[in-house]
């Protein structure tokens, strides 16, 4: 048996956490994501796949039910929120960490949105009703890592691998067709067997049962993996993508993003769908949901042409940075060198120069100081 030890199972929350199921001998195993990136990250030594900086989701399955893991933190003065509770599923608090805890189940009955589940006390039960192999992959809190599905070969090798029968996996719950091109984007380094494609080809007209925030949710972290080209691909030639844009065209070549980019991480997948639909990108953005914020970004963003310079005037380095990417197919270095370090002009006329001129109506100040403006940009930047 593996015995892993990730830098997160030591943190003081981390560490309070299993205290107190100890103390109430409440066993607790940690699932799913931690879990999995923990074994990646010490056979592999693979670096996170995500750009931006991975906040610590942890999941943990017990065999105890809803209320007595309430109970047990409650009584230890952690804030306890019954998030699922017809699911199993309790969050507990610990200084700014979450804690995911559900109790071990299987699924009784599914519709390929929602699940009907009984309570068990079978760790393996539990494991089988997972998405991917990889997902099922366990660890107690000596860091002991059970394997009840053949999830450690399948993660080492790059393989998104379906629990069962591919089909049956996807028919209880059609988002697992997007999750399974997210994870292929993360983790795959191994084409997707036949049978795999076969089954999300069959069952592909299931996503249109989706709500789109779930769409969106998956689409966003697909589209802020670091290389998420192979997975559109596949996308597209199942016929997923097709359905979700309601777009027949195929997409557009994406381009490669620098690790060190200057743009706000929750950005980078929105600037990505722009690259890939420049002309409907925003439709795209509207029909997932996506906030406000994201379409104004999107919307400025495309709005910004002319020179580098033009640019960072007047959106700013981040977003005069995604103009550029998008515009130029990529950012060169010399240009990622420009970005980041030229400094952004500033206007050197303001309202009140003008009013001690003799201006005083607020229209013509304002024609006055467009015109200035056009008149300092089309110099360069500078009066003569």
């Amino acid at each position: 048996m593996m015995v892993l030890h990730p830098q997160w199972l030591v943190h003081e929350a981390v560490q309070s956490f299993i205290r107190i199921a100890v103390d109430a001998s409440l066993e607790i195993r940690f699932v799913g994501g931690a879990v999995r990136d923990a074994v990646l990250d010490t056979v592999l030594g693979q670096p996170f796949v995500y750009v931006g900086v991975p906040s610590l989701d942890l999941d943990v399955t017990t065999p105890a039910v809803p209320h007595r893991v309430m109970e047990v933190y409650e009584q230890a003065g952690c804030k306890v929120v019954p998030t699922g509770l017809a699911h199993g599923t309790v969050t507990v608090r610990i200084a700014d960490q979450s804690f995911e805890v559900t109790t071990l189940r299987a699924d009784v009955a599914c519709d390929g949105r929602h699940a009907e589940v009984r309570f068990t006390d079978d760790w393996r039960e539990d494991a089988l009703r997972r998405d991917f192999t990889m997902n099922a992959l366990m660890m107690d809190v000596a860091g002991n890592i059970y394997d009840a599905v053949g999830g450690m070969d399948d993660a080492c090798a790059g393989n998104i691998r379906f629990i069962g029968d591919p089909t049956q996996r996807i028919k209880e719950d059609y988002l697992r067709i997007i999750r399974f091109f997210r994870f292929y984007a993360a983790y795959g380094r191994v084409k997707p067997d036949a049978a795999t494609y076969a089954a999300i080809m069959a069952e592909r007209d299931g996503v249109t049962l989706l709500a789109q925030e779930r769409i969106q949710h998956e689409m966003r972290k697909l589209l802020s993996t670091r290389r998420p080209d192979a997975a559109i691909n596949a996308m597209y030639e199942c016929g997923v993508l097709q359905l979700m844009t309601q777009l027949d065209a195929p997409p557009n070549h994406m381009p490669n993003i620098r690790p060190d980019v200057p743009i706000n991480a929750r950005f980078i997948p929105w600037m990505r769908l722009m690259a890939l639909y420049p002309d409907a990108a925003e439709a795209i953005a509207i029909r997932w949901k996506c906030s406000k914020e994201v379409q104004r970004w999107m919307r400025a963003v495309w709005e910004l042409n002319g020179s580098m310079m033009e640019m960072l005037y007047r959106g700013g380095r981040e977003k005069a940075y995604a103009a550029w990417w998008l515009r130029h197919h990529g950012v060169s270095e010399v240009d990622h060198q420009s970005l980041t370090a030229l400094d952004i002009p500033i206007f050197p006329i303001t309202g009140a120069m003008l009013r001690e001129r003799g201006m005083n109506e607020g229209k013509e100040i304002g024609e006055a100081l467009r015109a200035y403006e056009a008149k300092w940009i089309a110099a360069g930047f500078r009066f003569d």
